[in-house]
């Protein structure tokens, strides 16, 4: 069952019932009718806009790995052991996976669905209330993605796309960081962490090893050995970055918050409604599988409202009287307060979405 309920809509149909309505199968232009990321094999790969942002990033990792698989763990492997070489390279290749796996990942990028002619815009835009853990939760409506958004949804400005359970937009790696990509992110992150430290540390010891031969003579050990202790400071610098980005994610996942809501802590003045302990906030981030790709959340929640009952009119809500007609059915408000009826609304949500809000 979605933990995710909704409670209540803004509607302008006056009771009539939509036509059902399906989505355009025509090709989708960039920064048209989609966002500014680049798709491939049929969305498999996606990258984002800031593409040479990535570029950069590989080259930073790419560039002091190939360096220290050159000149630094072949002097291990002939003078300690060649476990130095085979762990690194294990490191090595494991962190870019996790640069890749992060940035050619379609971070939960919503379709855009078509216009929906019956949403009232105004100055504010209409909302939708869910229920989460017996929290209620407010979301907007997107003009630009035409649809209510899921709870921890947001639309990024540079992707120009909703992102389900945004955390931010990382320059990085060159696209968002949401629900799709947010584990391969930690890892990422983590792994680059434990190779600095890695790095730094082998480089010393080779440093130390080169100074043994040498009677004791750092300096002409240094000296002989120029690349080693570049890269210690190289990856000194890095680590720095990393460590505390490293610390502010393992916080924000042992709180089950994302950095977009950690900034905006405001927005809970009642509390955190996601928060479910310690052990659950990790196992929702890491023990759980890649969900699969959007499609238009738009369609999808027309047609299910379109398939509701519409509400009673005045002159049956005043008939009603205490049979449960007015009282206990849909007020004016569209909020649902008989049991049966938000037995039903769960239901449709179930049917309706299939898990995706």
């Amino acid at each position: 069952m979605s933990q995710e309920e909704p409670q209540s809509q803004q509607s302008s149909t006056n009771g009539a019932t939509r036509p059902s309505v399906t989505q355009h199968h025509h090709p989708r232009q960039r920064s048209i009718d989609s966002g500014t990321h680049f798709t491939f094999c049929g969305g498999f790969i996606t990258v984002g806009p800031d593409w040479k942002a990535l570029l950069v990033s590989t080259t930073l990792i790419l560039a002091p790995s190939a360096v220290y698989l050159a000149l630094v763990a072949p002097y291990l492997g002939e003078h300690s052991s060649w476990a130095f070489v085979v762990a690194s390279a294990l490191l090595i290749f494991f962190t870019l996976s996790m640069l890749a796996a992060t940035s050619l990942r379609d971070p939960g990028f919503i379709p855009r669905s078509p216009p929906d002619i019956d949403v009232e815009r105004g100055l504010k835009p209409p909302t939708r209330d869910y229920i989460v853990h017996d929290y209620t939760v407010t979301t907007k409506y997107c003009p630009t993605c035409n649809h209510y958004r899921p709870p921890r949804c947001s639309h990024c400005a540079v992707c120009d796309n909703c992102v389900d359970k945004f955390d931010h937009h990382c320059p990085w790696v060159g696209t968002c960081i949401g629900k799709r990509n947010y584990k391969h992110f930690l890892l990422f992150i983590f792994s680059t962490a434990i190779l600095c430290c890695w790095v730094t540390a082998t480089c010393v010891y080779q440093l130390s090893l080169a100074a043994d031969d040498r009677d004791g003579d750092w300096g002409q050990a240094v000296g002989d050995y120029p690349a080693s202790l570049v890269l210690a400071i190289y990856c000194l610098v890095a680590l720095c970055f990393v460590a505390g980005l490293s610390g502010l994610h393992s916080y924000l996942v042992c709180s089950n918050q994302t950095t977009y809501e950690h900034f905006r802590r405001s927005r809970w003045s009642s509390g955190n409604p996601y928060a479910q302990g310690v052990l659950k906030n990790c196992g929702e981030v890491f023990c759980q599988a890649v969900p699969p790709r959007h499609t238009a959340l738009g369609v999808r929640q027309r047609e299910k409202d379109a398939n509701k009952p519409p509400p009673p009119l005045e002159e049956d809500i005043e008939q009603g009287g205490g049979n449960g007609i007015g009282g206990s059915g849909r007020n004016s408000g569209g909020s649902v307060n008989d049991d049966d009826e938000r037995a039903e609304v769960e239901m449709t949500e179930r049917n309706g979405d299939g898990g995706h809000i």
